[in-house]
């Protein structure tokens, strides 16, 4: 049992990677900005702080933004660091935009992840000394989120960020059965039981890697990972992707391809080998039944918050004002087909799009 990354970690690929680098199409987006050379913080720290500072700009509220963070801090807390919430607390309300502040702030801020990813290894180093971002690094972390706007602004809106693979909870008791009898549990296995991907847009599954190096071939991996995890989960959002993407906002490329170009038997291979459908697991089977019996629950809690109907003028954070095409109903939430006067027609989830509705004809 392991999670995406782990199992890409240690996964030993042929020659050249399941799917190779260089398969992607390269597109270099045009910035004039340099970034600094030296940064003192890592560059797994400042990619996150790239990562969830890019999606409260976009407009998620700062807890879904960092929702890692959040919930790391609860695990620090459980774990005996008993004012870990509070203190998240106050790092969360010292972030407000792309001030020298907020930046410091969101990058104390992640630090609560590592209770989440690896919670003993940060158990056992909370009392080292963190450092702040100098003023290079705040400089380039403003940079990059600028780029990442932009890079949203031409290939976005995104659907969802922070997806995971769970079975839709409304399937019935017996497909639920099939699933565990087959192994899996929507796109989750024995193997890999944990993990979650980037970004989706309407049409592309969006990795966000913040890295001085090139696409790699654990980077492809992960992402072929992403997607078949999502056709195997059968939730509606992986039905219209059919391209994989790679954002660096360090080197401001992106890395795109069809799956389509993607030899079926890579696809079978990593299936069956990598991420383990079809191998048997019986001692899981009441474990996720309970959990999908907790999905369930939790679906009929749920509500769509931001309702539009066609003809709905309504404005968005970034691409300004719009008026609603067409609206679907998908899995509890609304895809709004949106006409922005700024950069033409987008689609969106309405929970996620930081949308205000102005009028209604």
């Amino acid at each position: 049992m392991a999670s995406v990354t782990e199992i890409v970690r240690t996964t030993k690929q042929p020659y050249g990677g399941f799917i190779k680098p260089s398969l992607f199409k390269e597109v270099r987006i045009s910035d004039e900005t340099e970034l600094a050379l030296t940064e003192n913080l890592s560059p797994a720290t400042v990619g996150m702080v790239v990562d969830y500072m890019t999606r409260y700009i976009m407009g998620a509220k700062l807890t879904d933004a960092f929702r890692i963070s959040c919930m790391g801090a609860m695990y620090a807390k459980n774990l005996g660091y008993t004012d870990a919430v509070d203190v998240a607390k106050s790092f969360l309300r010292k972030i407000k935009g792309l001030d020298d502040e907020s930046i410091v702030y969101a990058c104390r801020m992640v630090w609560f992840d590592a209770y989440y990813r690896v919670p003993m290894w940060a158990k056992q180093h909370e009392s080292r000394e963190k450092n702040d971002p100098d003023a290079h690094t705040v400089t380039n972390i403003r940079t990059m989120i600028n780029r990442s706007v932009s890079f949203w602004n031409k290939y976005g809106p995104p659907t969802k960020n922070g997806f995971t693979f769970e079975p839709i909870p409304d399937s019935s008791e017996e497909k639920m059965n099939e699933m565990t009898k087959n192994g899996s549990y929507g796109g989750y296995t024995y193997d890999v039981d944990h993990g979650d991907g980037d970004y989706l847009t309407e049409d592309t599954l969006w990795d966000y890697k913040v890295s001085k190096n090139k696409l790699t071939s654990k980077t492809t991996l992960q992402l072929l990972m992403y997607w078949i995890m999502g056709v195997h989960s059968g939730r509606p959002e992986f039905k219209t992707i059919n391209k994989l993407g790679v954002f660096n906002p360090r080197l401001n490329t992106v890395y795109i391809l069809d799956v389509s170009d993607i030899p079926e038997d890579t696809i079978r291979t990593v299936e069956k080998n990598v991420i383990g459908y079809e191998k048997p697991m019986p001692a899981r089977m009441s474990t996720m039944k309970m959990l999908f019996e907790e999905l369930v629950q939790a679906r009929k809690r749920e509500f769509v918050t931001n309702r539009y109907e066609k003809g709905d003028i309504v404005e968005h954070k970034v691409f300004g004002r719009g008026r609603v095409l067409a609206v679907k109903a998908a899995a509890g939430d609304q895809i709004v087909e949106i006409n922005f006067e700024k950069v033409g027609v987008k689609k969106t989830m309405a929970n996620f799009a930081p949308l205000t509705k102005i009028t209604e004809e």
